[in-house]
């Protein structure tokens, strides 16, 4: 049993206008189908990935000098110290109605700023 599924792409207004008649859809449809699975089309990353490679090998770019320029970066990223936090910085502490820094604001802002409405969000 042949089943077809309607999917929308975008193209230009004359292919939209050439592929006006569900009869010329159809077989848009079967080409375009028969392309995807034979592998007629190709697939742009793949082959920007596979050029870059082809022109860093004929620059003497190795996957040898790869592997160890990434082994070095992370090795550098792990030796790094996390950066230093300033503990009376509020931004870097987590605030709750438990924390010290929750008895510092005044009850009635505490209360109104929990009562406020979350933002709109419009559709």
């Amino acid at each position: 049993m042949d089943t077809t599924v309607d999917i929308t792409i975008p193209v230009d207004p004359e292919t939209a206008r050439a592929l006006a008649s569900p009869s010329r859809r159809a077989a848009a449809g079967r080409v375009l189908s028969r392309m995807l699975l034979a592998g007629g089309l190709r697939d742009a990353l793949a082959e920007a990935i596979a050029e870059a490679k082809r022109e860093a090998a004929e620059n003497g770019l190795t996957d040898e000098i790869v592997d160890a320029e990434l082994a070095a970066y992370n090795a550098e990223r792990r030796s790094r110290k996390p950066p230093e936090v300033d503990p009376s910085d509020c931004r870097y502490r987590p605030v709750n109605r438990f924390s010290a820094a929750a008895s510092a604001v005044p009850p009635a802002r505490w209360a109104a700023s929990m009562m406020r409405a979350p933002p709109r969000r419009w559709s």
